[in-house]
């Protein structure tokens, strides 16, 4: 049985109804779970299975830090219309100016761009699906519409 699990998860492992799990969960540990998306204690796994008639080992499927993919960085700029953003974003570009594209210099629609930083490298994987030294904007509107 997985460590750091919810009585939603471990309800679905248990074939169980999530609410009632829960329910089971603030019986046997004498706590109040605040829903079923509350991470679990091992104690309190282990009672309730326990309580279901299953012998169970906990065990560690958390991924470490250095298990994890780096990948290049992702900005998204947002805010209100008509504040700059596009016009911060067009800064960066070499080939392209949105805003003498856009209707009124208003975005109308999300954008994104890559962006090479010579010189640096921002990521220590090369197998991050792009260059390690990239970092992709994405453009917002800033109108209700969006």
């Amino acid at each position: 049985m997985p460590r750091n699990i919810n009585s939603y998860q471990l309800a679905k492992l248990l074939n169980r109804d999530p609410l009632e799990l829960l329910a089971q969960v603030q019986d046997v540990t004498n706590d109040i779970c605040t829903d079923e998306f509350q991470i679990l204690t091992d104690e309190a796994i282990e009672l309730v299975c326990l309580e279901n008639n299953l012998d169970i080992e906990l065990i560690d499927t958390a991924k470490t830090s250095h298990q994890y993919r780096a990948r290049a960085p992702i900005v998204t700029i947002m805010g209100h219309v008509d504040h700059g953003k596009t016009t911060l974003l067009d800064a960066f570009r070499t080939d392209f100016n949105k805003c003498n594209t856009e209707y009124g210099a208003i975005t109308q629609t999300i954008g994104a761009f890559t962006v090479k930083v010579p010189g640096i490298k921002l990521v220590d994987n090369e197998d991050i699906g792009g260059s390690a030294n990239e970092i992709t904007f994405i453009d917002t509107p800033g109108h209700e519409a969006f």
